[in-house]
């Protein structure tokens, strides 16, 4: 019997090989991997009652296992985010310097640094509108010290933060891009 890690695999090999369908259907080779993953899940393809579907619904997944959503394995994980900028190679430098990151990948209108996840920035000529619908939270060892070098590198404090012993500060990068700094978790 396979376990979720080698089924999860086996999707993605796949629709590797397979690709989508016309019209955006399932290849074969996805079909068989799902059923394969049915039935490495004590499934067998059969249809669950309600009961049995609420109690996988929500499953966190396993720290060396895919996670799931309901009966259906997803093999959905953040590898990459990306900052829309003017100017990718100057926001790509203080976030390298901040992060001890080095550069990835990069061309005249796109630079990716090395971490997990990977950060990129892409050139994009309309300004950003208001603040950020989407924010890093970082967390280091000593925060005050960690606001303070990032001061140094070109980043601004914004405001302070303190709800029930949990403390953070926000801040923009260069390109007035807003994050979180907070103190790392015992």
């Amino acid at each position: 019997m396979s376990s979720p890690h080698d089924t999860r695999t086996e999707i993605e090999q796949a629709r590797e090989e397979d690709g989508p369908g016309p019209d955006g259907e399932e290849a074969a080779g996805e079909v068989e991997a799902e059923e394969a993953t049915d039935e490495a899940e004590g499934d067998g393809g059969e249809e669950t009652d309600g009961d049995e579907a609420e109690e996988t619904e929500g499953d966190e997944g396993h720290e060396d296992g895919p996670r799931t959503e309901g009966h259906r394995l997803t093999a959905l994980t953040v590898t990459m985010v990306t900052v829309d900028c003017e100017d990718p190679h100057e926001l790509a430098g203080f976030w390298q310097r901040a992060m001890g990151a080095e550069t990835a990948h990069e061309s005249e209108d796109f630079v990716v640094l090395t971490g997990e996840p990977r950060l990129a920035f892409q050139r994009v000529e309309q300004p950003s509108a208001g603040k950020n619908r989407l924010h890093l939270d970082l967390a280091g060892t000593d925060r005050t010290t960690e606001v303070a070098r990032l001061v140094e590198l070109g980043a601004e404090v914004v405001r302070n933060h303190d709800v029930d012993g949990f403390a953070w500060t926000v801040m923009r990068d260069p390109a007035g891009n807003e994050f979180c700094v907070a103190d790392a978790e015992d």
